[in-house]
């Protein structure tokens, strides 16, 4: 990843913290992260989510203009929609996922940045090449936004439970006004209900699955 970044003109800057194995250690504690938790920028006595909490950490505070990390389970969207920035993960997709170095529960590497727009130019940069690993596909992503479709047309699932239930008392009302800032830009909220899968269970045998395939010769 550093050396594609590299070709296209990027500066590493330096190395930032992330919780312990890409997760591995669990994300319920900030304190997972050898280094400590990551301070939230925009209020310190929270936290910046996880697993990579750095990168999200340093991009809303500016230090930095868009940050890498690895994304298995939320370790990208987590921290990034806790410091308000936007994230980059292409394909949730082993078979196009670019994870070449990467610690084996890394499902892909992915971006952040403050802005969408300085995302535009990362995905062509992101993409494998069958000669990194032997689960890559090759296959290429472009940002294309003359082919991306008016907002009225887009539909937007959202369970209400999550939204009434099981958010914190606090955030009920900052949720709410998501949902009504969403509808304003035109797009369907159609409210849904997800069914009583034991997903943490399910997305354990699928990881482990993938760990046993990816160590085979």
């Amino acid at each position: 990843m550093i050396d594609k970044l590299s070709d296209a003109g990027a500066v590493l800057t330096g190395k930032l913290a992330m919780v312990e194995l890409a997760g591995g250690g669990g994300y319920r504690l900030p304190s997972a992260s050898l280094t400590g938790p990551g301070l939230n920028p925009w209020d310190r006595t929270r936290w910046s989510g996880g697993s990579s909490s750095g990168s999200a950490a340093a991009v809303a505070a500016g230090l930095v203009s868009f940050a890498i990390g690895s994304e298995t389970s939320g370790s990208i969207v987590t921290p990034a929609s806790y410091c308000g920035v936007t994230r980059c993960v292409p394909r949730m997709d082993w078979s196009a996922a670019w994870r070449h170095g990467a610690f084996l529960d890394a499902r892909q590497a992915g971006a952040v940045c403050a802005y969408r727009g300085g995302l535009r130019q990362y995905p062509a940069r992101h993409r494998g090449r069958r000669s990194e690993g032997p689960r890559i596909a090759g296959k290429s992503f472009y940002y294309t936004p003359q082919y991306v479709r008016p907002l009225k047309e887009l539909k937007i699932g959202y369970a209400t439970l999550d939204f009434d239930e099981r958010a914190e008392a606090p955030a009920r009302v900052a949720f709410q006004a998501a949902l009504a800032a969403l509808k304003e830009t035109g797009v369907q909220l159609v409210e849904t209900t997800l069914p009583p899968f034991p997903y943490g269970p399910v997305l354990s045998t699928i990881l482990a699955g993938n760990r046993r395939r990816s160590l085979r010769p």
